[in-house]
């Protein structure tokens, strides 16, 4: 049967059989008025095809390579063999479900597993709804098991949510296959963004000489440092001690802020020290107190921090020390480098900074 690009209706308490071959070029199978039924007995879809009837998969019922078979409301009563692809809102699987290496199976919002099955060959793919339940689908893969982007074993169908996952032969957590696979986790369904290869520690490291209010609220907001500021007028009173912008920029001009964030890999939960970062004016290294910079404590489940110096020296207490010394009488070029060593790597970052003095004012 060759259904083209049309639209099937099957009318109020009918029921549709197709059987052997079903060729279509995107056509519809609907029901006119969402009691007719369908049913895919012995057939072998060879289009993409779609069907919102209420769609029964009796005898054995295959979908080829390339092709898209989506379904409503479906039920694998007997065998379901896809090298395609198959797309389902919401799908009872009473029967074994194989999908082969190049298919992917669907599930839109549930799957159910009533005396079924599903395997697969290495290479196939599950994708899982952002607003799917799926609440049989780990019953159905059973034995095997799904694992997220940790290589972590998933056990609740809210994990699987918005993911897909790829069968993987046993000893996919292996880097040296195949000779250690006999040492690796079983064959499963693995997040497709696992990988066996070594993860950075150090995501990115920022430093940045701020002068001016615009620059503050838009960097501070951008690097989360502002605690429970969150209003602009807020954020200016924390960081200048006034809300108005005009007397912002007079203060900021006058003592300009060197901020720092620094940001390492999800998963990485390596203890930072305070010793792990320097920071330098030219190559003159700050003395001053560093705070809790460059720190991951062992209960510290944030993946990035920040911090903030002045540029200048502030009174005349010696920790407080600017990281560009005491506030110049004429105008200089300052460059302000950070290094950030931390598991084995290294990361720099720097940022140029002038500070211009007219009128005995940073202009």
């Amino acid at each position: 049967m060759n259904l083209g690009s049309g639209t099937v209706a099957v009318e109020d308490g009918k029921k549709l059989v197709l059987s052997g071959d079903v060729a279509s070029t995107s056509g519809t199978i609907q029901s006119t008025d969402g009691s007719g039924t369908v049913e895919l007995k012995d057939a072998e879809v060879k289009g993409d095809l779609t069907i919102t009837a209420e769609t029964t998969l009796s005898g054995a019922v295959s979908v080829v390579a390339g092709k898209t078979l989506t379904l409503a409301d479906a039920t694998v009563a007997g065998t379901l063999t896809a090298t395609g692809n198959v797309v389902a809102d919401d799908l009872t699987v009473k029967g074994p479900l194989t999908l082969g290496a190049e298919a992917t199976l669907t599930v839109n919002e549930d799957l159910t597993k009533n005396g079924g099955s599903i395997t697969a060959k290495p290479g196939a793919q599950i994708t899982v709804g952002a607003e799917a339940t799926a609440t049989g689908l780990l019953a159905a893969v059973a034995p095997a098991k799904f694992y997220d982007e940790s290589g972590d074993e998933i056990a609740t169908a809210d994990g699987l949510k918005d993911k897909t996952f790829v069968w993987r032969e046993a000893g996919w957590d292996q880097q040296d296959a195949p000779q250690s696979r006999v040492a690796g986790k079983p064959a499963g369904w693995v997040h497709e963004g696992f990988t066996t290869e070594t993860k950075p520690a150090i995501k990115d490291l920022h430093v940045a000489v701020i002068d001016n209010a615009a620059e503050l609220i838009s960097t501070t907001k951008e690097w989360g440092v502002n605690g429970d500021a969150t209003e602009d007028t807020a954020i200016l009173k924390k960081w200048t001690g006034t809300e108005t912008t005009e007397t912002a920029n007079t203060w900021l001009k006058a003592n300009p802020y060197v901020f720092i964030h620094w940001e390492r890999n999800e998963g990485i939960t390596a203890v930072g020290k305070k010793g792990d970062i320097t920071i330098k004016c030219g190559e003159t290294a700050y003395t001053g107190v560093l705070n809790s910079f460059g720190t991951f404590g062992t209960n510290n489940d944030k993946d990035n921090r920040a911090n903030s110096y002045f540029l200048f020296k502030q009174g005349e207490d010696p920790t407080d020390a600017g990281v560009a010394g005491t506030t110049p009488t004429e105008t200089t070029s300052y460059t302000i480098t950070v290094t950030w060593d931390y598991e084995g790597e290294t990361k720099t970052a720097t940022d140029t900074y002038e500070y211009v003095v007219a009128e005995g004012t940073n202009e």
